[in-house]
């Protein structure tokens, strides 16, 4: 038996969850490691429902303290969870039963140039979030040359830490100047560390992430500018 909980894990968006330790103690267990938390890095293994396979999360790198908010995660038909020590002895938790995320508060746009992103701020936006994620998303128009129209907030989690944006199509009825969406994305590849709204930034670990589309369907995020994905992965993992 798996003496170690498993950890706490609460939706916050339609794409990113918030991860913390579980301090229960397990019945007719006298657990030795829940003492070992205050300092501890802690690695995040996820596996989608349907799945075999357990997978690092790379966007922790070598590890963080919990709790965490951690983003680009759909879990629609349910995700497991557990956690792993970074350091000392890596002792692994026991496993979630599987986690849901909630549908996207708004489908992102079907037209053809329409993009979804979603990144973290750094520092997270101040309460109240939606007005702040309102005027973050204003300021990410200006750097782009966009009209602010074409720069709209789809989801803001509680904490302010973690932002989907989509970025329209513009009305080809209309004369517009500012750049086209395709030219947008190399755009944020490129020049993403350089956007300061109000002293708020992509957060360069995690990188800006657009949303791909599948048959209309979301499903998993690709990346665009930076992101701890030259982390090597190992090639396989499981939960105790």
């Amino acid at each position: 038996m798996n003496c170690i909980s498993p950890p706490l894990v609460y939706p916050t968006t339609s794409a990113s969850v918030l991860v913390a330790f579980n301090r229960t103690e397990r019945p007719g267990c006298a657990n030795e490691f829940l003492a070992d938390t205050a300092d501890s890095l802690f690695l995040v293994l996820v596996r989608h429902a349907g799945s075999e396979h357990w997978v690092q999360l790379k966007q922790l790198g070598e590890g963080q303290q919990l709790p965490v908010e951690l983003g680009g995660l759909r879990c629609a038909e349910g995700c497991s969870f557990c956690v792993r020590w970074a350091n000392k002895h890596q002792a692994t938790s026991s496993e979630t039963d599987l986690v849901y995320t909630p549908p996207p508060a708004a489908r992102p746009s079907a037209k053809a140039y329409a993009l979804r992103i979603e990144f973290f701020v750094s520092p997270p936006l101040p309460p109240p979030v939606g007005t702040a994620a309102e005027a973050f998303a204003a300021g990410v128009a200006t750097w782009l040359r966009m009209r602010s129209e074409r720069v709209v907030v789809a989801e803001v989690s509680a904490s302010g830490g973690f932002l989907l944006l989509d970025l329209l199509e513009q009305d080809v009825h209309a004369y517009v100047k500012g750049k086209r969406l395709p030219e947008i994305t190399p755009l944020l590849r490129s020049n993403g560390a350089d956007l300061n709204v109000s002293g708020h930034f992509f957060d360069a670990g995690f990188g800006v992430w657009a949303q791909a589309r599948e048959g209309g369907a979301l499903h998993h995020a690709q990346c665009s500018p930076r992101s701890t994905a030259q982390n090597p992965q190992p090639p396989s993992h499981r939960c105790a």
